[in-house]
């Protein structure tokens, strides 16, 4: 097998497509991977990508972008004129991104336009926008075969590889067919020597010129690999035992490799097989929340889940309605008495809350401000001067819920709508 392939099945690399989307001048669509990668394709038209940190490019019709870390943003190009197409996707690693995703790729490539590369996105364009049985399954294939065209051309000898690593290492003819040694065999018993015999070149000069490609010594880069090969079976849970593995990729004690694993990894072979169910990777908000184990539950996740993604939107609106005097519970009174357009009871004002809460406080303050009535029955009503506020609000607190979730398509906006009414209502 050669080390391209080697490393692309090891780590698990592939793309995921999710749409196809036109981007014109009121079109903005932030990504925010720490498990995932963005892929981005432009089969028409001029866009431009904002990476972190602090790097921009700008893709023409027939290019391609894999990002392999941190958050993006896609957004017309300043100068563009016409709506441009761009097809939208992920770039997923099995292994994640804890010191189990330790094979390093470059934290960009980029694809430019060819005949070849436009065919390719025009057909990638054809089967995302057409949707036909069978779409998704054509669309990442030829996603995936773009990650391989980008692979091979930032190693030629005229690219700009990546400062090292095995990425640079597969551009130089003699590290190149060093690495396809080790890769072929990683249980050999390698020396430096006999790998320079190989290449027929000086122990000194070959040991010398690795290290300043790959950024590593011969024989801990070895080791690193057959660690890396070692997680990935163990993350597969197909049976095999950790003395099994241990020997598989070199090691003949259990104990050695245990203690190689752990050094290398930060986790035991055990930890890391239990971790696997199929290759299963660390999941965002494990890696967002630094957390080492897995969620004991899914449901559990899926909870925190919730707080973490209501936390955020509610920080962002927070605020907004802070700066005209608000609070929570205060505007969503002030938005309950303008729907209702009359009078209304205090408990039913208090039955219709979003987030339940005690209206005592909240109802003194809104009367002292002048922004709503209430006699002595507790009839609440609004008053000009809280319709006029709200209004001042309105075109703001719409703006800022649209850029939120400017990212989800219409169909995936209705279906986690569904979803989150499903949630909280276990008769739904």
């Amino acid at each position: 097998m050669d080390v391209l392939t080697d490393v692309i099945q090891i780590t698990g690399a592939k793309i995921r497509i999710d749409r196809c989307v036109s981007v014109d001048r009121s079109f903005s669509l932030v990504g925010d991977w720490a498990e995932h990668g963005a892929f981005y394709a432009t089969n028409r038209g001029q866009v431009r990508v904002d990476c972190q940190p602090g790097e921009s490019v700008i893709l023409n019709s027939g290019d391609v972008l894999f990002l392999f870390d941190g958050k993006s943003s896609l957004s017309p190009e300043p100068a563009a004129t016409d709506p441009a197409e761009v097809i939208v996707g992920r770039v997923e690693f099995a292994v994640g991104q804890t010191g189990l995703g330790a094979v390093s790729w470059p934290p960009l490539l980029s694809l430019q336009a060819t005949d070849d590369v436009r065919g390719l996105v025009n057909r990638l364009a054809d089967e995302v926008r057409g949707a036909q049985s069978g779409w998704e399954a054509v669309a990442n294939g030829l996603a995936n075969v773009l990650l391989v065209a980008a692979i091979r051309a930032h190693r030629t000898p005229n690219s700009e590889c990546a400062a090292h690593g095995w990425l640079r290492g597969l551009s130089d003819p003699e590290i190149g067919l060093a690495l396809q040694l080790m890769h072929e065999r990683p249980a050999h018993p390698w020396t430096v020597a006999e790998l320079a015999g190989r290449l027929s070149i000086s122990r000194s000069a070959f040991a010398a010129r690795f290290k300043q490609v790959t950024g590593r010594p011969p024989l801990t880069y070895l080791t690193w690999w057959r660690l890396c090969c070692a997680a990935a079976r163990l993350r597969r849970r197909d049976g095999a035992t950790v003395a099994q593995v241990a020997r598989e990729v070199g090691y003949e004690t259990e104990a050695a490799f245990g203690k190689a694993f752990r050094r290398q990894f930060g986790r035991t072979p055990a930890q890391v097989r239990r971790e696997g169910g199929g290759s299963r990777p660390a999941s965002t908000l494990q890696v967002e929340l630094k957390k080492r184990d897995p969620f004991v539950v899914r449901e559990q996740e899926v909870a925190i889940n919730l707080i973490r993604s209501a936390a955020k939107l509610q920080g962002e609106f927070k605020p907004l309605i802070e700066r005209h005097g608000l609070y929570g519970p205060a505007y969503n009174v002030l938005r309950i008495l303008r729907g209702e357009g009359k009078a209304l009871p205090l408990a039913e004002v208090s039955s219709r809350l979003i987030v339940p809460h005690a209206l005592e406080e909240v109802v003194s303050s809104l009367h002292s401000q002048e922004l709503i009535e209430c006699d002595g029955q507790k009839m609440l009503t609004l008053t000009a001067r809280g319709s006029e506020l709200l209004a001042a609000l309105d075109v703001p607190v719409i703006d800022l819920h649209r850029r939120q979730l400017a990212h989800l398509s219409a169909g995936e906006l209705a279906e986690l709508n569904r979803l989150l009414v499903k949630a909280r209502r276990q008769d739904h």
